[in-house]
């Protein structure tokens, strides 16, 4: 339970946080979606420590279950959220204050002249 109050955000893509869904409720691929792509994604999933697969021979998915890292990250992140990069939204909010303060001092020299 400490582990799961401390765990960090994990970028996923959109493939990925549907296949998750899916793995919530089924253990196998459903019919209505891509058995290429559930496969891949749940191949990613489990390296990242969400889910555990069932591979056969010629790596091919049986069946797949959330792993615990995988409940508890739902049950913290229910919308799955991927987490906010902040260093970037500082640099463009950076960049776009310098540009508004370049943009008043000519105003206000033009004014002065």
């Amino acid at each position: 339970i400490i582990f799961a109050k401390t765990m960090e955000r994990i970028k996923l893509t959109k493939e990925e946080k549907q296949v998750l869904r899916l793995v919530e409720h089924y253990e196998q691929c459903p019919p209505t979606y891509p058995l290429s792509t559930f496969a891949a994604c749940v191949d990613s999933l489990e390296r990242k420590g969400l889910v555990r697969g069932c591979w056969s021979s010629g790596h091919e998915l049986e069946a797949v279950k959330l792993s615990d890292n995988g409940k508890s990250y739902l049950a913290l992140n229910p919308h799955l959220r991927n987490p906010i990069n902040w260093a970037m939204i500082t640099a463009i909010l950076s960049v776009i204050s310098v540009t508004v303060a370049i943009i008043a001092l000519f105003v206000a020299c033009k004014k002065y002249n």
